[in-house]
């Protein structure tokens, strides 16, 4: 069993040095700890360095140097490192002294004795050296994944773990900046891979970080909700056009209230009545929108746990979309027929304001589930034809 271990560079003249020391040092450690591998190799991928961090690296030859003029992103480095490595098991950690190379042989061993796919190094514990503004970035970032995919992480952007290689393709696509180690966690969980943690040393690191609290931040941000929804889209849709249903529910209620109990309708509640449309057709419209969208996701995974939203998607079938969608409309028409009529005869409106728009809430309710139940039987097809495709595949292996 083969060790590759990965560490980009960008202006590292000032560390990599000793982090070259440290991971020499630390081959001995990982051979004691874990006999199964037989070699370590150390790629450092120069990333388009503008001091000596090239020259230093050259110096060392047992280790391997990757080096190009044009500096193309952190990500890019590592992904760069691994198409060159031959390792059966990847690793990378950071140049900049802030981890304690020797810690791979715990993670290796975590790795190997528990059969997780990727063993990541915690960092975010009491003895950590990381700068308080950094270390409630990270807990945010973590509570963020924990929340989108139901998993307990403690660190989603360490930059010292040891993953099988034969995982990566799960993983990809990933990003070549420095949001590629919180991508990898979030795809990780998403696709339900064994991911372990095990606490490291984290120490300050030596030279100029480059890591922008603010813009980085946002870029994390943005990289875990989109790995996030390509794979959960109904927690976006549903959750959201719940909360929207139960807005324009609260308003519903009291208002067919007043108007059982006083038989009128306002002219002040036409806001009212506007919100409760608004909402409500939105809110549906967001919840079927996310149901199909998730079917469609899960097609493409169909080895993935069955949750709710498949289920009352499986409830909802073409023919209970098609025929609440026409009784909807006909409930819509039927309640201005009359009015209807009489603006035809006499080209002017006797009925009450809320009856024309009532029954255009019920007019766009009824055209959602006709159009849903079009887009619920072409992902029917699909799925027949996409089983099909499957089972011819698997009778010719």
């Amino acid at each position: 069993m083969i060790l590759s271990i990965v560490v980009p560079a960008y202006n590292e003249e000032q560390a990599i040095e000793d982090t070259i020391q440290d991971l020499l040092k630390a081959e001995k450690i990982i051979f004691l700890q874990c006999p199964e591998i037989k070699l370590v190799e150390v790629w450092i991928v120069d990333d388009g360095s503008q001091d000596k961090t090239a020259e230093i690296v050259k110096r060392h030859q047992e280790v391997h140097l990757i080096s190009y003029k044009k500096n193309l992103g952190y990500g890019a480095a590592l992904k760069n490192g691994f198409d060159h490595a031959s390792g059966d098991l990847l690793a990378f950690m950071d140049a900049d002294r802030t981890l304690d190379a020797s810690a791979f042989a715990t993670l290796c061993r975590t790795l190997l004795d528990r059969s997780a796919d990727i063993v990541v190094g915690n960092r975010l514990h009491i003895n950590s050296q990381m700068p308080i503004v950094r270390k409630l970035g990270n807990i945010l970032f973590a509570a963020m994944v924990r929340l989108l995919a139901g998993v307990q992480v403690g660190d989603v952007a360490s930059g010292m773990r040891v993953f099988r290689r034969e995982i990566f393709p799960h993983l990809v696509p990933l990003p070549n900046n420095l949001s590629f180690t919180p991508a990898m966690s979030t795809r990780a969980t998403m696709e339900n891979l064994y991911m372990v943690e095990e606490r490291v040393p984290y120490l300050s690191r030596v030279g100029k970080s480059k890591l922008s609290i603010i813009k980085d931040g946002y870029i994390f941000s943005t990289i875990i909700l989109q790995i996030a929804f390509s794979y959960q889209p109904a927690k976006f849709f549903v959750y959201f056009g719940c909360v929207l249903l139960l807005v324009s529910l609260g308003y519903l209620l009291p208002t067919l209230a007043h108007y059982f109990y006083l038989r009128s309708i306002p002219d002040y509640y036409i806001y009212r009545l506007l919100t409760i449309l608004v909402c409500g057709v939105v809110g549906v419209h967001l919840c079927l929108l996310g149901l199909f969208a998730q079917q469609m996701v899960d097609n493409q995974n169909n080895n993935k746990p069955r949750r709710w939203y498949n289920l009352l998607y499986d409830w909802m079938g073409e023919r209970f979309l098609f025929n609440t969608g026409f009784f909807l409309m006909l409930t819509g028409f039927g309640l201005n027929f009359k009015g209807i009529l009489h603006y035809l005869k006499t080209l002017t409106v006797e009925e009450h304001w809320s009856y024309p728009l009532a029954g255009a809430g019920f007019m766009l309710l009824g055209s959602n589930l006709i159009s849903f139940g079009v887009v619920r039987k072409v992902i029917t097809l699909f799925q027949e034809r996409l089983g099909a495709s499957r089972k011819i595949t698997k009778d010719h292996q």
